[in-house]
């Protein structure tokens, strides 16, 4: 019975999807998604990320959780994803800067990466996102298959991903104060692919990205006001319990390891990959 559930409703969606495809003119070439974007297409089923064979791919293979593409109007929840900012040039510095690093199964966050602080779009995300403040960039990277933990930093973080991924937000005001825990069910899936640029709110907890290919994994820029998450802290009381690092907190299911606070309730909700 639940293999028949799924398959009707993984037929509904190619369906959906596909007569959205049809809907464009056969003598016309389609734009690259981000030429698409700019130009203010964004309703989930006829933007062209939800149209792209991948996005398709990961949508069918988790039919039940549902992941929106990243120009879904709910991400406004969330934070914006900045069509007008080209990270072309700065995904393929990243990359070279990467180049010879391990890519392990749990996710590393290394909150500055001097190879990328003085690069030209660095500059032009301080500039557009936060009114010239200073920020830092660094990088979190892995071969990660779910959501085991999430992060909150009262500031604003900016995601730029390498490769695609599917990455989890959650609102701090679903932060239950007497157990000073988080529920899984209550964070919202997004696929993202690479090159996305996704400018969070300052409430906003985020996931690790969850790599969509297992052949790549996944590398995501990760760009913060000056100074967030460098400092070692001490943990305390409240929702301290989860502070690692100034203005960083991260809440984990008990078997996410590196010894964060266990404050993540639920299942681990798992990304089958398009690979």
């Amino acid at each position: 019975m639940k293999k028949t559930t799924l398959f009707f409703a993984a037929l509904v969606v190619v369906t959906v999807l596909s007569a959205c495809a049809r809907g464009g003119s056969a003598t016309q070439p389609t734009p690259s998604w981000q030429e698409s974007l700019k130009k203010g297409a964004t309703a989930p089923y006829h933007s062209v990320i939800a149209q792209d064979p991948t996005y398709q791919k990961v949508l069918g293979l988790n039919i039940l959780l549902y992941p929106a593409p990243i120009d879904d109007p709910k991400i406004g929840a969330f934070g914006k994803s900045d069509w007008k900012l080209d990270a072309s040039d700065f995904v393929q510095a990243m990359t070279k800067a990467f180049a010879g690093k391990q890519m392990g199964d749990k996710a590393v966050y290394e909150p500055v990466v001097s190879a990328l602080q003085n690069d030209p779009f660095v500059a032009e995300v301080r500039d557009t996102i936060y009114d010239g403040q200073p920020v830092q960039v660094g990088w979190i990277y892995g071969n990660t298959n779910g959501l085991d933990l999430l992060e909150y930093n009262d500031a604003a973080v900016t995601l730029i991903p390498a490769n695609d991924i599917v990455v989890f937000f959650g609102q701090k005001s679903k932060l239950d104060t007497q157990t000073w825990s988080y529920n899984t069910s209550d964070t919202t899936a997004f696929y993202a692919p690479a090159k996305s640029v996704i400018a969070l709110l300052s409430d906003t907890m985020h996931s690790s990205p969850v790599r969509v290919h297992k052949a790549t994994g996944q590398l995501t820029a990760v760009i913060t006001p000056a100074g967030v998450g460098i400092d070692r802290a001490t943990p305390g009381q409240g929702m301290d319990q989860a502070l690692v690092a100034k203005e960083r907190w991260v809440f984990a299911l008990p078997d996410a390891g590196a010894g964060y606070y266990v404050g993540l309730k639920g299942q681990k909700i798992l990304i089958e990959p398009a690979d």
